[in-house]
Formats: structure tokens, sequence, C-alpha cells
């Protein structure tokens, strides 16, 4: 078995996206049904519960007021996410784990990136890049924010950590950073899952860098296992304007994902969907690098993002 989990709870446009991230999952699912188990870890299992009949979910109620415990010690949001995944892997050591935050979609079938999971082997989103090089990307923001990822450095070059019984690991700021919209882990991965939630903790009192949770799945899992990137099946719109965009798209979101009709004729409306929202995202991140990039008197790039959006635009 494996349990596909999805977290969703506080605003309207979490539980709208997690809508999507679900059905998505299932429109491009072409393996056998009883072989997945999505678990929706909500506030609101009623907001989901109409657009899932049919499907095999099942909800965990989140209550609001338990999150500042699942925050931890410094409060840090993205920590909630590690503890469910803990949870899932405390309840079902035998399963699979394949969590995919609210803020994706599928655009293609599923089961050659489930089939990659194998003892030795995990997947993340896609690989993005050192810690050296995060220090040049936060340094560039406005105001600068380097000092996160630079306290992070020299805290991981400082000391030692433990992934497993009497062994003691060296982390680098050579080493990559990967994005963490989506997690698939086999059972013997999932034993490390308690020490990547001890790591995210040290990280995070050590740095306050926000990205400690990805950070520490990252180190642990590169370090353990092989990673595999799913951007080739799950498109992750975690940029703010890419979210706009799937938010005005899902604002009316009974529109967007009908309710009435037969489940296979709704998967399928939600394939087909998938594909143009997609592209609108894609279309819309070549129009405004193309913009930024002639505003800048960068030709040759602007007209290389130019000529993107007209293709995308096309076809």
């Amino acid at each position: 078995m494996t349990r596909q989990i999805i977290l969703a709870y506080g605003r309207e446009t979490e539980h709208q996206r997690a809508v999507l991230a679900v059905l998505s999952f299932w429109a491009w699912y072409k393996g056998e049904r009883s072989l997945i188990q999505t678990v929706v870890f909500t506030d609101r299992p009623e907001f989901f519960a109409p657009y899932f009949v049919g499907l095999p979910v099942e909800y965990r109620l989140l209550n609001l007021a338990e999150l500042p415990l699942m925050r931890g010690e410094h409060g840090y949001m993205h920590r909630i996410k590690l503890v469910i995944i803990n949870q899932i892997a405390q309840e079902y050591p035998t399963d699979a784990l394949f969590f995919c935050d609210s803020d994706t979609f599928f655009v293609a079938p599923a089961a050659p990136l489930l089939s990659a999971l194998r003892p030795g082997v995990s997947v993340m989103h896609l690989r993005e890049q050192t810690f050296t090089e995060a220090i040049e990307t936060w340094a560039s923001f406005s105001p600068p924010q380097d000092e996160f990822p630079r306290r992070f450095v020299e805290f991981i070059e400082s000391r030692s950590f433990e992934l497993a019984p009497g062994t003691q690991h060296h982390f680098q700021a050579s080493q990559f950073m990967w994005n963490s919209g989506v997690l698939g882990l086999v059972p013997e991965t999932m034993e490390l899952v308690p020490t990547i939630l001890a790591l995210n903790d040290a990280f995070y009192a050590g740095s306050r860098w926000i990205l400690t949770e990805q950070v520490a799945f990252s180190l642990a899992l590169q370090t353990c296992t092989e990673l595999q990137p799913s951007n080739q099946y799950v498109f992750h719109y975690w940029g703010k304007r890419q979210k706009e965009v799937i938010d005005t798209i899902l604002a009316d979101l009974p529109a967007a994902l009908p309710l009435s009709g037969e489940l296979e004729t709704r998967l399928a409306h939600v394939r087909k969907r998938t594909k143009s929202w997609h592209q609108a995202v894609q279309r819309d991140d070549a129009q405004q690098i193309a913009k930024v990039a002639f505003a800048k008197g960068e030709m040759l790039n602007g007209m290389k993002y130019a000529v993107k959006f007209l293709m995308i635009s096309i076809f």
C-alpha cells in the first residue's frame, strides 16, 4: 500500500488547491486503486468530501488549537508537515509514503514515479541549488536575506550529525538543496523520518532559515539514498505569480472541478484541464521573464522568452 498524504488547513485557497492536488493525482493514475490511499490532514473534511466521492480517501481532522504544539519550540510553521509525515510513518511502517504539497498538481501518470520508489531510492520534487548558491540567491533579495543561509552553512559545517546510531555525518555547503513539494519514501527509508524531524529542529534553532524542513529532507535523503526528481510528473506552483494564476482559476471551484457526473467523466475532465492550466502558468512565467529582460536591456534573453511565450500560446 502507498499512502498519498495531503496537508490543507486555514485559508480557503489552501483547501481549493488541495482538491486539485488530489483529483489530479487520481485523474492521471492508471493503476489499481486499491493499492493507493489518499490521506487528507485538514481542519475541514466536509469541504473535500463532495469532490472525492468514489475515491479511496481518508480524512484526519486537524485541531487548529494543537498547531502551536506541532510547530514546536520555535514556532516553525513547516514543522507541521514533518509531524504528520512522522505520524503516518509510525502508523504504517510497512507502507510507502507519497507526500504532495497542496500547491501541486499532476500533469502525467504517476505510475512510473511510484514504481521508482524502492529500497535505496527516494523521490523529491527537483534539485534546486547548492547551499553556497543559496547564499548568493538570498543576498539578491530586497532587502537581502542571506544571513539565514549563511547561519545555516556555518551551523552545519561546525559540527557532525547522527543519521543512524553510531554514524556521524559532516554536511557541506557544496551539497544540494532539493524542493520538498513532493516526497516519496519506502518503508526502509521512513525509518529516517524521526531523525529528519530532529535535524529540522536543530537546523532551525541554529539558523532560523524558513527552508530548514526541505533542507533536512534534502541532506538526509541524498546522504542515505539516491534521490529521483518528480517534476516531470508533478507541477509545483510555489511562486507568488504562479499561485495567483491557479488561485484565480480555482476561485469558483465547482465550475473548475465539477461535482456532478460519473467519477471517470469528472477525472477525465480534470486530466484535460491540468494540461491547459499548466500551460497558463508557463505562459505567464515566460511573459513576465521576457518583460523583465527587455526592461533591463537584455534583448537576447527577452527574445528567448518572448518566443517561448508564443510557442506555448500556439501549441
